[in-house]
Order: structure tokens, then C-alpha cells, then sequence
């Protein structure tokens, strides 16, 4: 456990088996010289090497069944099996309540987005607009290749909206269209497909799906995609025209600014969504959800933030690893005046606190 998550040749398994085996062993040697005093009879040391064996991998990687099956078909021991499963239990039953698994730890520390499968009820008090980013970098129907790489090469997100810009009046809505993933961007830019996908400006007004390519053509180099940083456009390609419409997703998954974080959690979790987007009434993306928005330490600070200052306008912060996410409130005007509901605040409030009485949404 001290060198997990290193960068160097080291694993788990035969460490913890070795030392659980070895600690096992010594209560068996301090057991049987206890009942031999005693005049009982004495266990095989053996045995206590199993269970121990058995008890620390338990209880560092939280594993019963599985674990159960690997000892049993390391040793060959059958007989043993029910001990060492009962083993396993406690171990996992006791570690639970101390603290979380290795795996789980690892994770937090990494940053990884893993959703359990069930979201905490006081979801329910959340709403998409206060957990989602705001005006996400979205790409148009059709681009100069110049943009759109350096839209590539400034921002690290792994799916970006297509949007229709359509001009009403004063204003310039964004209509949402579609979806495309950061890989088929660089697979589309690079020099196995620039040829077909490039559009020259005196043909901006041609259709993209009169292209000659189909899906496995973007598909074929899984998983390993072109990277931005290997993409080199010379003067005439930057120039020329890139149509998204062949290979984005027309039916990406959307919800209204007003859905319960508690639905788009169930949706994230249930569908293994990697994005949503959040549109308006009139169809215009105003935010996108990750599940780095849908983690329990992002969520508990926007209820907190949301108690101090309710208001829209005014952002709340973000842990570390989010900050250098920019936020903005445009477009978000119109939710001002949405119908407004209560829910008992949640048990990580005090409820002393000022912000201790049933919230407003709205």
C-alpha cells in the first residue's frame, strides 16, 4: 500500500498476501502456544497464513467473492472456502467503517468523476443551472480549419457542441444541432483524412454529406487517435472550410436549465453519459453538465454558495482541479422567474447555521 499508485513496476497482490500470510502465521504461533498451555488442541499454522492472507487483501480491496475464488484457486485448498469468504466479509464490513477502499481513495486523490450508483436524496434540491459551466466553447456548423484548431489546441475538452448561429432582431442565438467528440475532431484534421474532409472556400456552400466516408473510416485507428499537437495545417488547409454535420451526433442527450440534479445524475449513471447539454426553451445551449459537476464536493459547494448568495450572477467557487474552467452568467437571465419549490436542507448542514431553513430554488 505505500508504494501504490507509483509510477514503478510494484503490485499489490503478492505484497499483501505475503504480509497478511505472515501476520496470520505469528497469531498462530502465539494462539497455539496459548492452547497448548491450555491443553487444546492446535491448528495448523498453515491456516492462520490463509486467513490472514485472506483478511488483509479483504480489507484493502474491499473484495469478497472474487477474492474468495483467487485464494482457493492459488492454494487448492476447497474445504477452506467458507472461512475465507466469512473472512473477506468481516474484513470489508470492518474497513467500511473506518474509511473507504484503496480503489476509492486512489480515485479522490486522482480526481477521477466516479459516480456511485445512487445519488444522495438532497439532489433533488439542485438544479442543472447551478452546477453546470456556462457558456461552453462551442464549434459552428461550418469553420475555417484555422479556428478550429486553435479552439483544439486552447481548451482540453473532450466533446464540444455544434451550434446553428441564427440572428434574431439584436441578438444571436446559438441553436444546438449536435455534438461532436474531441478524437473525431483530430481524426477529421488529420493527414489520412484532410484531403476528403477540407472544404475550399470557393465551395463553402457544399454539403458535407456528399463526402465519400463512412464511420469506420474515422474509426480505424482506435484508440489510438491523433493527438492536436501532431496536427500541422499548411496556409491553404487553415483556410478552408470543415463541415461537422457527417459525423457529430444530431440527437445529443439535453435537458432544461430546471431538470432536478437528482434526474440528470440518474441519466449520467444510467445511460454512461460523458456529456449534457442544458438548453433553454427556445433550444439555445446555455451550459453543459460533466461528471465533474456531478461529484458530491462540487455539488455540496454550490448549495453552500447558492445559501450565501442566491443569486445567479454571482458564481461559486470551484475545487482545485476546476478552476481554470471560465464561467460566465450571459444568456442566464431568463431563468430568474422560474417557479420556485422547498426541500429540507441536507444533513452536512448545520442547522444552526444562517442558511438552515428550507431553501428556495429559484
Amino acid at each position: 500500500c505505500l508504494v501504490y499508485g507509483i509510477a514503478i513496476p510494484s503490485g499489490m497482490f503478492v505484497p499483501l498476501i505475503l504480509s497478511g500470510a505472515v501476520l496470520g502465521r505469528l497469531c498462530g504461533y502465539l494462539l497455539g502456544s496459548f492452547q497448548m498451555m491450555m491443553g487444546i488442541q492446535v491448528a495448523e499454522h498453515g491456516a492462520y497464513a490463509l486467513i490472514g492472507s485472506a483478511a488483509m487483501l479483504g480489507g484493502v480491496t474491499r473484495m469478497t467473492i472474487s477474492l474468495t475464488l483467487i485464494i482457493i484457486e492459488t492454494t487448492g485448498v476447497v474445504q477452506f472456502g467458507l472461512p475465507v469468504f466469512l473472512t473477506a466479509l468481516a474484513a470489508r464490513t470492518c474497513g467500511h467503517l473506518i474509511n473507504e477502499g484503496l480503489y476509492d481513495i486512489h480515485m479522490e486523490l486522482r480526481h477521477v468523476p466516479f459516480l456511485p450508483w445512487d445519488p444522495p436524496t438532497w439532489y433533488q434540491s439542485l438544479r442543472a443551472r447551478d452546477v453546470m459551466s456556462y457558456n461552453p466553447i462551442c464549434l459552428e456548423l461550418k469553420m475555417r480549419a484555422e479556428s478550429v484548431l486553435r479552439i483544439l489546441s486552447t481548451h482540453k475538452h473532450n466533446g464540444f457542441p455544434v451550434v446553428n448561429s441564427v440572428i434574431t432582431g439584436s441578438t444571436t442565438r446559438r441553436r444546438l444541432v449536435g455534438i461532436i467528440l474531441r478524437k473525431h475532431i483530430c481524426t477529421m484534421l488529420s493527414k489520412r483524412l484532410r484531403d476528403k474532409i477540407l472544404i475550399s472556400p470557393g465551395n463553402a456552400a457544399r454539403n458535407g454529406e456528399s463526402v465519400d466516408l463512412n464511420w469506420d473510416d474515422l474509426n480505424r485507428t482506435y484508440p489510438h487517435f491523433p493527438a492536436v499537437e501532431n496536427l500541422r495545417l499548411n496556409e491553404r488547409e487553415k483556410q478552408c472550410i470543415v463541415d461537422f454535420s457527417i459525423f457529430m451526433n444530431l440527437t445529443p442527450h439535453r435537458v432544461l436549465p430546471t431538470a432536478s440534479v437528482w434526474h440528470v445524475y440518474q441519466l449520467f449513471r444510467q445511460m454512461g453519459l460523458r456529456h449534457l447539454c442544458v438548453v433553454d426553451s427556445h433550444g439555445d445551449i446555455i451550459g453543459m453538465i460533466t461528471r465533474q459537476d456531478l461529484t458530491i464536493e462540487h455539488c455540496k459547494q454550490c448549495w453552500e454558495h447558492e445559501e450565501k448568495t442566491p443569486s445567479f450572477r454571482t458564481w461559486r467557487p470551484l475545487p482545485a482541479h476546476q478552476r481554470k474552467r471560465g464561467r460566465s452568467t450571459d444568456s442566464i437571465d431568463e431563468l430568474a422567474n422560474v417557479p420556485t419549490w422547498t426541500m429540507p436542507r441536507p444533513h452536512f448542514i448545520a442547522n444552526n447555521s444562517p442558511g438552515s431553513r428550507n431553501r428556495r430554488l429559484g
